[in-house]
């Protein structure tokens, strides 16, 4: 179920899903029109969009049976959804999710848990492979993705950025860690 306000959180009125799924994610690109990822491992069922404001939700089918931990969709038609799956499972969407088509990310991580774009062109996703941290970022709307160092080992759950350059990646433990330059140099805070 998902749940919605219209009063700045005053009162929550709960809108049934179309299926039965766990939501770990949503963004909304505009007032009325919005998308959610989340699923049960192996089973799919996992994005879903809304065009008032949350009012009422529809599946969408993306064609993964992975896990989505993250969306977040750059204006109302070019999104991003990662999570986890036998490899790290990325999906991209030109038309307002009406199709996705899968993204290579780079290396072995299973766990991607989010991603961020700072323009429609500039993004990042986080994960982890073990103990092993994975920051991955793109600069040609997700055709490619390097992978970044981190001088430290941390299990990255979020990033987020408040300008272009300016950003964290936070996970387990007290580790957060801070980019200035977009990610070509990133420091401990």
């Amino acid at each position: 179920a998902f749940l919605v306000t219209n009063n700045g959180g005053a009162n929550w009125t709960k809108v049934p899903a179309t299926q039965n799924t766990r939501i770990y994610s949503m963004s909304f690109p505009s007032s009325s029109m919005g998308f959610a990822a989340g699923g049960i491992q192996g089973v799919g069922l996992n994005l879903f969009s809304t065009t008032n404001s949350g009012s009422s939700w529809l599946l969408l089918p993306s064609g993964n049976t992975a896990l989505l931990r993250s969306i977040f969709f750059v204006n109302t038609n070019t999104g991003y959804a990662v999570g986890n799956g036998q490899f790290a499972t990325g999906v991209k969407t030109t038309n307002s999710g009406v199709t996705w088509t899968p993204m290579t990310t780079t290396g072995q991580t299973l766990n991607l848990r989010d991603v961020f774009f700072t323009s429609d062109q500039k993004g990042y996703i986080v994960g982890s492979q073990g103990a092993s941290a994975n920051i991955q970022i793109t600069t040609n709307g997700g055709a490619n993705w390097t992978n970044q160092t981190a001088p430290t080992v941390v299990n990255p759950y979020s990033v987020f950025f408040i300008i272009v350059n300016t950003g964290w990646v936070c996970g387990t433990g007290i580790n957060i860690l801070k980019t200035t330059t977009g990610g070509t140099t990133v420091g401990i805070n």
